[in-house]
């Protein structure tokens, strides 16, 4: 079946629509045809799922954005640029094809995959933020967030050049293409997510030095008295680089974890340069 022969019968209820497009996507990331027998590209669909990708996005940026972050409206504008591309070319496709049904075909799809990937990217980090993921794991997140985000552009690319018949040199030349550019785009962006924090010069006073030893005394003086008889547990944790707060937070939980643990609890001593 063609494009220009391409169909799409909305459903009487909204949900079902929400659910056939999901359906559709799953199929789609997949790389089945199957995702144009069940998507329902229609304009309440489109701005639903629109909204709804936006605010996935929105959520994973700030889960994954460090302490003293602001919104970045470049981010969220890097961002909207690849959902208005495939509109366009929705655009281009229904005008070619003569067929007005394709209009949202493309960016519904597209939508909903990124709904998914940014969700499942949003629970990854709340996992990992609180140590929750193992270990090795943590040195491929990076990778897998890039996999997701080729994914869902390539398997919307793939079937639509399933449909249209294209040959299968020319499918490999536009993969390829697409790989190269969403992955140099994404490199070029990683530097402007939604929540981006702002680099402050520290400005270290003389009189703040003058403070330390004074500051580590009363620090030190709030440490409870041991007892006679008694073997206590002592956490003290340094944190001496001040210039990213992510050391002010680990030495924080992992405080928080021994006081609890291991009974530190009016034992325990962060020593943090911030």
């Amino acid at each position: 079946m063609s494009l220009a022969s391409l169909k799409t019968v909305s459903l009487q209820r909204f949900s079902l629509n929400f659910a056939a497009n999901i359906i559709a996507t799953l199929w789609m990331l997949v790389g089945s045809t199957r995702a144009f027998s069940w998507v329902k590209p229609t304009f309440v669909q489109f701005a639903v799922f629109a909204l709804l990708a936006l605010g996935s996005n929105v959520l994973f940026s700030w889960l994954a954005a460090p302490d003293g972050s602001i919104f970045n409206e470049q981010g969220l504008v890097s961002y909207l640029i690849w959902p208005m591309i495939i509109l366009l070319g929705g655009i281009i496709l229904a005008r070619r094809a003569g067929n007005q049904a394709l209009v949202f075909v493309p960016v519904v799809l597209w939508l909903v995959a990124d709904t998914l990937s940014a969700l499942l990217q949003s629970l990854v980090q709340f996992l990992g933020s609180y140590s929750w993921l193992p270990d090795w794991s943590y040195s491929f997140l990076p990778t897998l967030f890039l996999v997701l985000f080729l994914w869902q552009t390539l398997a919307l690319l793939w079937i639509f050049s399933r449909r249209l018949r294209i040959p299968w040199w020319e499918r490999i030349i536009v993969l390829i293409g697409a790989v190269a550019l969403l992955t140099i785009w994404q490199r070029n962006v990683a530097d402007q997510p939604i929540f981006k924090q702002i680099p402050v010069e520290p400005v270290l006073e003389e009189a703040a030095l003058y403070e330390q030893p004074r500051l580590l005394q009363e620090a030190l003086a709030r440490i409870d008295p041991s007892i006679a008889g008694k073997s206590d547990w002592y956490f003290m944790g340094v944190a001496g680089f001040s210039d990213q707060n992510v050391f002010r937070s680990e030495i924080n939980k992992v405080r928080e974890l021994f006081d609890v643990r291991f009974g530190t609890s009016g034992h325990s001593l962060a020593l943090i340069n911030n």
